[in-house]
């Protein structure tokens, strides 16, 4: 009899143990990503950008780098953070010169448990862009930016990261 009790205690422990041990393995090596998807309206002239993060990565985004504990709502008092974020983090650019970038306009956002959608627009004539995606990257160095550009229907996606975080491309 005090042999099973021992044993059941081991049990218990090993169960502590490892359950404590995998939680800090999943700490340790998190999966972060977001998405940004861009389409080209012609008759507006415009890029119509939306962007998908999890609210919880962006909030400790917006938490490091406006100093200060940000928590995203429904209501619109932190969309201006959220949009300064945006603007430092996702450059567009004309890719064929040397004019600088191009202007991000907020347009709204979305937010669900688990996704928190922003969406933007960037006035465009044609060409090549140059899109530079640094969103979560100071934080996560693992972040995996997805941008899929969609065009005439299908769908183009990209990965960017850390060590390439710059796309050039033709809407």
């Amino acid at each position: 009899m005090e042999a099973r009790r021992q044993l059941k205690m081991i049990r218990r422990s090993l169960f502590a143990i490892s359950c404590l041990f995998g939680s800090m393995l999943a700490q340790a090596h998190p999966f972060h990503t977001s998405l940004t998807e861009i389409e080209y309206n012609q008759s507006e002239q415009v890029l119509e950008v939306a962007v998908r993060f999890s609210p919880v990565d962006l909030e400790e985004a917006l938490t490091a780098y406006h100093g200060k504990t940000v928590v995203i709502d429904d209501s619109d008092r932190q969309d201006q953070m959220i949009f300064e974020y945006l603007r430092e983090r996702l450059v567009f650019s004309d890719a064929s010169s040397e004019r600088g970038e191009l202007p991000l306009h907020w347009v709204g956002k979305q937010l669900q448990i688990k996704d928190a959608w922003f969406f933007l627009t960037v006035p465009w004539a044609g060409g090549e862009l140059k899109l530079a995606n640094r969103l979560l990257l100071s934080i996560y160095p693992r972040q995996i930016n997805t941008v899929s550009i969609l065009k005439q229907g299908k769908k183009s996606p990209h990965q960017l990261t850390s060590q390439s975080n710059t796309l050039i491309f033709q809407p």
